[in-house]
């Protein structure tokens, strides 16, 4: 009995080969350039549909008056202000406001700080204090009572001097004018300041106003 002797095969097994990466097709380095490049070339072309501008909505004036010599004298400079409120030179016309009626010329906000320091026996500076008050009479009140403060000079280590010349007075008043516009006086030791005006007949009354007033020469 006869038999065909079987025929061994072998076979090569071959590596697979490594998957190829994909590449982001949306480069963020290429994205950013380009837009880049379309920034620039609007700006060449002076492109300014997407660039909004500024509208003129009003036209305001403001003056600064700088006075000779400042007003030392709280009650110089309250009396400047008094006056003001009192004989109204500008003519100011009462108006109504949220329904009620409003003087021509009223305070607008107002601020008065006291300055003090201490000082040791060899009259060396040793500590400072400032006082900002909302009234000429909290103002008087405030220099009454720190100069009386025996426990807080001795705090300090010094006696306390108020001193006046480094104090600080301002006031605005707010004006309706007879044409319906409505600005500001600002009165400082150092200056007078108009502002939100628009008629220029507006400065000449204050001009000349303050030309009568000798603390404001």
């Amino acid at each position: 009995m006869s038999g065909q002797q079987g025929q061994k095969i072998y076979r090569r097994s071959l590596p697979l080969p490594e998957p190829k990466l994909r590449r982001n097709r949306f480069d963020p380095r290429k994205i950013f350039s380009l837009k880049v490049q379309v920034l620039l070339q609007a700006i060449k072309s002076g492109d300014k549909r997407k660039m909004a501008d500024f509208i003129e909505t009003s036209n305001t004036k403001a003056s600064t008056r700088e006075l000779t010599e400042s007003i030392a004298d709280l009650s110089v400079f309250q009396a400047v202000v008094d006056g003001l409120i009192v004989d109204n030179p500008f003519e100011c016309t009462p108006y109504y406001q949220s329904g009620e009626e409003t003087d021509g010329i009223v305070k607008s906000k107002e601020y008065y700080t006291a300055k003090f320091i201490f000082e040791d026996n060899d009259a060396k500076t040793v500590g400072t204090l400032s006082v900002k008050c909302p009234s000429v009479s909290a103002y008087n009140a405030a220099v009454t009572a720190v100069l009386a403060d025996t426990a807080l000079a001795a705090a300090i280590g010094g006696d306390c001097i108020h001193n006046s010349e480094k104090d600080t007075f301002s006031c605005t008043l707010k004006c309706h004018d007879p044409n319906s516009e409505i600005y500001y006086l600002t009165l400082t030791k150092e200056k007078a300041r108009l502002t939100s005006y628009q008629d220029e007949a507006i400065r000449t009354k204050v001009e000349t106003w303050a030309d009568g007033v000798t603390a404001l020469v």
